[in-house]
């Protein structure tokens, strides 16, 4: 990140004595005219940073007890190295600071928190928000706040959903130094259906997730870890399509309706959403249906008149339950993705170890029957999409050795190998690591969007004048 300043000199004369003496120099003096210095550009680079990072399973009946999660990242962290709650990054000696993609991988091979998630590591925010859902009986939700600052931060939280505001007061706590801290939202806004949650935080600001997981019974039906986001009037999800069923959840932050408009970035060209226009109330929370709109994994770019705050989840049918005519269910979280030009995915080889850590191990919450538990056959690939206007040229993609041109308006999704690679666009896209990994109890689902949430490189000039 690299801020450029640019001073101009000048002299400030203040206080009528200082005035006075100047009118007397000015009679000693020759006059001299006021000369303007030549520009002086300073640069200021960043040497470090550190992220927040989600951590493994939780279980939402005793916070304490949590699971350890892997992390794949190519800034010299082992891929087989158990992820902490934060990344530290410094920069070499005589080199700008470069921030690289970060990813936690959590699962369960079984068991009642039975699912995979893969998510960012993010920059603390002072203001943010997490799309959480419903907070019903066979709903569990576990908020975790991380600071990685080595100052306390206190952090406000307000509750929205389908008729706006749930509480009047917002509930206050602080986040110490250096940690991070676990809280059930059910506690503060309980029996709701579309619960978000508004985060603001002083200080260095927190980074915020949530882990969702859902029992109907005693059958699980899913768990997966949802990021927060920031408002936007345009929003790309990545990864819909082939699911049993799915939704966006959109929240409008802000006093006026928004006017939504939903299209399908499939690969032979955009399309609209089949329904039209979709309005949504000033300070409302509103469950869009995407059942059927794709069989394959393509884009969502969701346009609005209003600044709003969208988050995806789908649902997958896994193995029954002994016993039972009912299956279980596998759920994962869709969250917007940044524009990239360049990222480093991981290949197969890299994956597989971090997946198979994860889910051989023992449940973290065994299941009320005996269940089946492990891992199996890992399936991944890059889905990568151009979501600009039709008018705009298409952007030129490499992935390894695979090349494509992406048009406007469209998705590719590219199959991965064993090796790592590089992804390089000629132009702004948007990306997403898909992974299915066949188990004994299902086929497990996630989707990661290539990036650092909450990170936004700005250079700009700034002139100082009297």
């Amino acid at each position: 990140m690299t801020s450029r300043r640019l001073f101009r000199c000048g002299l400030i004369l203040l206080g009528s004595g200082f005035l006075s003496a100047a009118a007397v120099m000015d009679t000693l003096l020759p006059a001299e005219p006021i000369r303007e210095l030549s520009p002086a550009l300073v640069e200021a680079n960043a040497n470090h940073i550190t992220l927040a990072c989600p951590s493994g399973n939780i279980d939402p009946f005793d916070t304490t007890r949590t699971s350890e999660a892997e992390i794949w990242s190519p800034a010299g962290v082992s891929n087989t190295h158990r992820a902490s709650h934060t990344l530290s990054i410094h920069a070499q000696e005589g080199q700008a600071l470069s921030i690289p993609n970060a990813m936690i991988l959590a699962g369960q091979g079984g068991g009642d928190l039975f699912g995979l998630s893969t998510t960012g590591c993010a920059v603390p925010s002072l203001d943010q928000w997490l799309m959480i859902g419903p907070t019903t009986v066979g709903s569990d939700t576990v908020l975790l706040l991380s600071n990685p600052a080595p100052t306390a931060s206190q952090v406000t939280i307000e509750g929205y959903g389908a008729l706006g505001p749930v509480n009047e007061a917002a509930q206050v706590l602080t986040v110490p130094a250096n940690s991070s801290v676990k809280l059930l939202p059910a506690g503060w806004f309980a029996d709701e259906e579309r619960l978000v949650l508004h985060i603001h935080a002083d200080g260095a600001g927190v980074a915020a997730f949530a882990q969702i997981s859902k029992m109907k019974g005693e059958i699980p039906q899913g768990t997966t870890w949802v990021p927060s986001t920031t408002p936007s009037k345009s929003t790309t999800i990545l990864g819909v399509g082939g699911e049993d069923s799915s939704s966006l959840l959109v929240a409008v932050p802000g006093d006026e309706a928004a006017t939504l408009t939903l299209t399908l970035l499939t690969e032979h060209g955009p399309r609209a959403l089949d329904g039209g226009e979709i309005q949504v109330d000033a300070k409302g929370v509103l469950s869009i249906p995407l059942t059927g709109a794709a069989k394959e994994a393509v884009g969502v770019r969701v346009d609005s008149d209003q600044a709003i705050v969208v988050t995806g989840e789908q649902t997958w049918p896994a193995a029954p339950w002994p016993g039972a005519q009912e299956a279980r269910n596998v759920i994962s979280a869709l969250v917007p993705a940044s524009a990239i030009m360049t990222a480093e995915l991981p290949g197969l080889g890299s994956l597989r170890p971090l997946v198979d850590e994860q889910l051989l191990a023992n449940p973290l919450r065994p299941t009320s029957l005996s269940t089946d538990s492990g891992s199996g056959k890992l399936h991944a690939s890059v889905l990568i999409a151009n979501p600009s206007a039709a008018d705009e040229t298409p952007v030129a993609v490499s992935v390894g050795s695979t090349h494509r041109d992406i048009a406007p308006g469209t998705s590719t999704q590219i199959q991965l190998d064993e090796n790592d690679v590089h992804l390089r666009a000629d132009g702004p896209v948007r990306a997403a690591l898909l992974l299915s990994v066949e188990t004994p109890a299902g086929t497990l689902h996630s989707a990661w969007p290539i990036a650092t949430p909450g990170l936004i490189a700005r250079e700009a000039k700034v002139r100082l004048t009297p």
